[in-house]
C-alpha cells in the first residue's frame, strides 16, 4: 500500500486536494481511501466549554490510534472501523468503515509534527495558503458546516490556531516533497494542474513497486 501524507494549516485546500488526487488516481483502476486526522480527536470532556479548548495542539489527538489504523490497514487487512467524529457535538457519534486500498491519503493539520504518522508515508505533500484567506475559509467552514457562531470561530482561530500553526505546521514544511501553493481564486484550474504533478509522481511510485 503506497501512503501520501498531506499536511497544511487549517483551512488551506487539504481536503479538497485529497478528494481531487483520489479522483483522478482511481482512474487508473487503482483503489483509494482518504484517512482524516480528524476522525481521531479525543471526546471532549462534557464539563470542558468548548470556546476554551485548544483543538489545535496534538495533545488533542489520538494519534496512537491513527497510527494502529494506518497499520491494520498497511497489513493486508480487510475493511477496518474508524471513528466517526460530530464536531457538533465534540464527540465520537460511532464508527465507519474505511475501505482496504491499494493508496492510502493521510491527511490533517499536525501530522507533519508527528514523527511516527509522516515517517510512513512514501509521498508528503504541504498545501500552503495566506493567512487571510486561511482565515476566510475557516470562518465559512465552521460557521456553515460545523454549526458554530462567528464569535467562537474568530477567538479559535487568533487564540489557537494562529500559534499552532507557527510552532506545529510551518516549521514542518520541510518534511515535504512537495509544496502545493493553493491562493488561487480561479475555481478548480490551478490545483488541478498542481495535482497533475503529484499524480505522475505517485504513478511512478507505484510502477516502481
Amino acid at each position: 500500500m503506497l501512503i501520501i501524507a498531506v499536511n497544511g494549516g487549517s483551512a488551506s485546500g487539504k481536503t479538497s486536494f485529497c478528494y481531487k488526487l483520489m479522483e483522478r488516481i482511481k482512474k487508473h483502476g487503482i483503489s483509494v481511501s482518504v484517512l482524516s486526522q480528524d476522525s481521531f480527536y479525543k471526546n471532549l470532556p462534557h464539563d470542558v466549554d468548548p470556546a476554551n479548548y485548544n483543538f489545535d495542539e496534538p495533545v488533542a489527538l489520538d494519534f496512537d490510534l491513527m497510527k494502529k489504523k494506518i497499520m491494520e490497514l498497511k497489513s493486508d487487512m480487510d475493511d477496518i472501523e474508524i471513528p466517526d467524529y460530530d464536531f457538533k457535538t465534540h464527540q465520537a457519534i460511532g464508527t465507519i468503515k474505511l475501505k482496504k486500498c491499494e493508496v492510502l491519503i493521510i491527511e490533517g493539520i499536525l501530522i507533519f509534527s508527528q514523527k511516527e504518522i509522516y515517517e510512513l508515508a512514501d509521498v508528503k505533500v504541504f498545501i500552503k495558503a495566506s493567512p487571510e484567506l486561511r482565515f476566510a475559509r475557516r470562518i465559512k467552514r465552521d460557521v456553515v458546516d460545523r454549526g458554530r457562531n462567528i464569535d467562537f470561530v474568530i477567538n479559535s482561530y487568533l487564540r489557537f490556531a494562529v500559534p499552532s500553526y507557527n510552532r506545529y505546521i510551518a516549521p514542518n514544511e520541510s518534511n515535504a516533497d512537495f509544496t502545493i501553493h493553493n491562493d488561487t481564486n480561479d475555481g478548480d484550474h490551478t490545483l488541478v494542474s498542481k495535482i497533475k504533478i503529484i499524480e505522475s509522481h505517485i504513478m511512478q511510485h507505484l510502477n516502481d513497486k
